[in-house]
């Protein structure tokens, strides 16, 4: 087992992490259009029908975005 265990941790550190191109474009269909009007006020949101989208230099900045998408277009408490 220690062997093995070894073997994983020299292969885990060779091995790089992923490369994302930037700026990232992230799209999300929506299930109501008036999710999708709701979203499309945020600045750099784009729509198209019940599909918005926007633009992110970082995936910290398309998470955050994300998060705020899903806020503001959930129903009522």
């Amino acid at each position: 087992m220690l062997r093995g265990t070894g073997q994983a941790m020299r292969l885990h550190a060779a091995t790089a992490p992923a490369s994302v191109p930037h700026p990232l474009r992230i799209g999300v269909d929506l299930h109501q259009p008036r999710a999708a009007d709701l979203a499309a006020l945020l600045p750099g949101v784009t729509r198209r029908g019940r599909t918005v989208a926007f633009d992110a230099e970082t995936m910290t900045a398309a998470y955050g975005m994300l998060h705020v998408i899903v806020a503001l277009t959930q129903n009522g408490p």
